[in-house]
């Protein structure tokens, strides 16, 4: 032990008049201690603030924590792609311990595929796991599992309510589509035409994008004017071979704006022609390359920032926090709505402090 922490733990005895022992005993959870001393030494703790050295205990335990990490195949897939850097980033944060991150990836458009990865996460008996639950009923059925065995859990990217974990960290997907639909209705004539434009997900069995539908829809119930004509496709195939729908879409004169659920927006934006007189209006998600890409072009007019890396990089943290420093977890971490135009990107693209967060005392 330190001299400085030492010294800490004698200034927490003589405040809370109790011996060094009682409360080296309540620090690290050995041994009983009084409720009236517990009580005594917790406001002493919090009178002078006390950090306990967790690094130097954790060199002491020389405990190895393995998670498991259950997500979609990043193959060729950006926004998943991001995930993966964030559980990099997780590590880095934490290089003072002894973590690892076990990947268990599934396809994306694959029920059976989710459903063995999480069997075989829990099959691999890790210390906790993260989990963006992609299907909603495949997902009860994994929290079910969880909560038999005692394995601690913590969800992000989608919002279940029953998932009952540890915490949730991402964005309110309800809001979020809220938030589309003001920018969408920005400027737009009355009795415009929109489109909420599903990829690649079996829509009913996933809760985000109903999620996003629902405030999306949801705005225009509470507008006084509510005269906007809305209409959902879903482009949903083994292929992902969408050309023909979206060539259809992207030239029709009858659509005034796309509210696209995913970080897709990039697959229809590529084909407008910017250059028309009357063209499409669109809203999508995440800071991509390629969304990126076709916002400074004037294709895309506004992205909602779901900060995959950070949601990642967090859902880590959030067990880490758990395991190694004790510390209550937060059951709910929704991140603030970020509406990105084309007239702010720099700001995002040139300074990544929006994606700092520390997570070390």
């Amino acid at each position: 032990m330190s001299e400085k922490q030492l010294s800490g733990i004698k200034e927490i005895a003589r405040i809370a008049g109790v011996s060094i022992g009682t409360v080296d005993r309540v620090l690290h959870n050995r041994g009983s201690v009084s409720p009236g001393a517990l009580k005594k030494i917790q406001a002493a703790i919090a009178q002078i603030n006390y950090q306990p050295n967790f690094i130097a205990r954790s060199l002491v335990v020389n405990k190895m924590y393995r998670f498991a990490a259950i997500v979609p195949d990043a193959d060729g897939d950006e926004y998943w792609e991001q995930i993966l850097k964030g559980f990099t980033a997780a590590l880095e944060d934490w290089n003072h311990f002894s973590i690892t991150v076990d990947l268990y990836q599934f396809k994306l458009n694959s029920k059976t595929s989710f459903t063995r990865a999480a069997s075989l996460a829990l099959k691999s008996l890790p210390d906790g796991i993260v989990i963006t639950p992609q299907f909603y009923q495949e997902s009860i059925a994994f929290f079910d599992k969880c909560f038999k065995l005692g394995m601690p859990y913590v969800t992000f990217n989608t919002y279940m309510p029953e998932a009952k974990g540890l915490s949730f960290i991402g964005t309110d997907s309800h809001l979020s589509g809220m938030v589309a639909a003001d920018l969408l209705y920005m400027g737009m004539a009355p009795n415009s035409k929109m489109i909420v434009l599903h990829f690649d997900e079996e829509l009913q069995n996933s809760k985000h994008m109903l999620e996003k539908e629902d405030g999306f829809r949801a705005y225009f119930k509470k507008s006084p004017k509510n005269n906007q004509q809305i209409k959902t496709i879903v482009l949903n195939n083994p292929s992902h071979n969408y050309q023909k729908e979206l060539k259809k879409l992207a030239s029709s004169n009858e659509v005034d704006g796309l509210f696209v659920s995913t970080s897709k927006a990039y697959e229809i934006a590529s084909l407008i022609n910017t250059g028309k007189e009357k063209r499409i209006k669109i809203v999508g998600y995440d800071l991509l390359p390629k969304n990126i890409e076709l916002m400074q072009r004037g294709a895309i007019d506004f992205l909602i920032n779901q900060n995959p890396m950070q949601q990642a990089r967090m859902s880590i943290t959030a067990l880490a926090n758990y395991f190694i420093l004790k510390k209550k977890v937060i059951p709910l971490q929704f991140f603030p709505i970020e509406i990105i135009s084309r007239y702010n990107l720099s700001s995002y693209l040139n300074n990544d402090t929006h994606l700092l967060n520390e997570v070390i005392p």
